[in-house]
C-alpha cells in the first residue's frame, strides 16, 4: 500500500500499516474536521483494505 507522509515523500508499507495508518486518518477526520488528513479514508476504504 501506497501512502504519503506529511514529508510529502511517498512511502511502501506493510498492509497492516497502512491500514492502521488509514483508521487513524478515519478517526481525525471525523472528530477533527477541519485538519484535512493527507489522503482520504472513509469506512468503504478501510473496508477495501482489510479484505
Amino acid at each position: 500500500m501506497l501512502v504519503e507522509g506529511h514529508n510529502a515523500k511517498a512511502r511502501k508499507m506493510p498492509a497492516s500499516l497502512g491500514f492502521r495508518w488509514l483508521l487513524e486518518e478515519l478517526c481525525v477526520s471525523f472528530f477533527v474536521e477541519k485538519l484535512r488528513t493527507p489522503q482520504l479514508a472513509s469506512i468503504k476504504r478501510l473496508e477495501k483494505a482489510w479484505g
